[in-house]
């Protein structure tokens, strides 16, 4: 029986060697076949727009796309160069101040400037162009939620509908240090103190982060909320264009620089009467002045000049945290250059209170 397996396994064995090798060892690899018949042909695509068809959405022999591009001519989006001083690293202006910055911070949270084109606010900025070459084209490059920017407001976020484009940049930033209502006083550092430019959205969602303590309590609610689209509604309602100056649709303006003309074409649905911003019981303009007695009061106490506040890091301003409170809010009601009529009710009560410490 062992003779036997020993036979076996010396036939074996070298078998088995020369089938590995054989297997291991692979030669130079030879010349290329002939090419092979061709394959059949697949399904028929369908069959695309023309150019004419599908360019033709947005560029045909109508003036809509020229009426909208003329309208943002006369925008302040659409003049100046501030997207050049704005163009600068880290965040806090090249997000709202440049197309790229913005599109980016939308996108990522985030902003990488200075960028090496920059472009100002324009109709990319807001509309997803020539993505699709459809009527999807003009949809919004931002829709969620606004979420503001200084967190020591009482809200974190609003819906403004499609205003939330428009209020991603229409707030205030945040401002350092705190006011502190139980510290014994607040020193403004900055002649630039307070909300920065244009916090609409903070006034219209009741969101201003300090107010000072008076009579009136400032509602916690906004009857122009029930405006679907917030600042899409009221500010783009086409108006006429008077004197070569335009009001509503691509213009974001309400009225005219000087205020001669105004558009208060969206109030109507609500408002019948009103025929010009003040025709509602003279609120715009009674605030106006009011607005205007503060400033002078405040340049009285010397708190401010005509520029901004009279503060600077090595002479601050020195105010109770209530004062300072009225500074601040002073400050928004100013820059959200409404007169109030982005929310009536609570901006009125916080200038009554502001009027009650400054002794108006």
């Amino acid at each position: 029986m062992t003779k036997i397996l020993n036979i076996l396994k010396n036939a074996f064995l070298p078998i088995l060697f020369v089938s590995i090798a054989f297997v291991a060892c692979e030669g130079p690899e030879g010349p290329a076949g002939a090419t092979g018949a061709t394959g059949a042909k697949g399904d028929k695509g369908d069959t695309g727009l023309s150019g004419a068809e599908q360019c033709g959405v947005c560029h045909n022999n109508g003036v809509v796309l020229f009426e909208k591009a003329a309208q943002w001519e006369q925008s302040l989006h659409g003049e100046g160069e501030i997207y050049l001083y704005g163009n600068r690293a880290g965040s806090g202006c090249p997000e709202c101040h440049t197309h790229q910055g913005f599109l980016e911070y939308v996108e990522t949270g985030a902003v990488n400037g200075p960028y090496n084109d920059p472009a100002t606010i324009n109709c990319r900025t807001c509309h997803k162009i020539h993505v699709k070459y459809d009527e999807t084209d003009w949809a919004l490059t931002k829709t969620n939620d606004v979420t503001f920017y200084e967190t020591a407001g009482p809200k974190a976020t609003a819906d403004l509908g499609a205003g939330n484009l428009c209020g991603q940049c229409h707030q205030a930033r945040g401002t350092t240090p705190v006011i502190d209502f139980g510290a014994a006083s607040y020193n403004i550092t900055s002649s630039r103190f307070g909300g920065h430019h244009s916090p609409a959205a903070n006034v219209f969602a009741n969101n201003i982060a300090w107010v000072p303590t008076g009579s009136k309590t400032p509602s916690s609610s906004n009857v122009h909320s029930a405006v679907a689209d917030a600042c899409v509604t009221c500010h783009m309602t086409q108006g006429p264009a008077v004197h070569g100056e335009g009001v509503g649709g691509h213009t974001f303006k309400t009225s005219s620089m000087e205020g001669e003309i105004q558009n208060p074409l969206a109030c109507t649905p609500c408002h019948e009467e009103v025929k010009t911003f003040n025709d509602k019981e003279g609120f715009y303009d009674e605030f106006k002045t009011d607005m205007a007695a503060v400033d002078a009061k405040m340049q009285e106490l010397a708190w401010r000049t005509a520029t901004g506040w009279k503060a600077t890091s090595s002479a601050p301003l020195v105010l109770t945290p209530n004062q300072a409170a009225a500074a601040y809010a002073y400050q928004v009601l100013l820059e959200d250059k409404s007169n109030g009529i982005h929310n009536p009710k609570y901006a009125r009560a916080i200038l009554d209170n502001i009027m009650e410490v400054l002794g108006l």
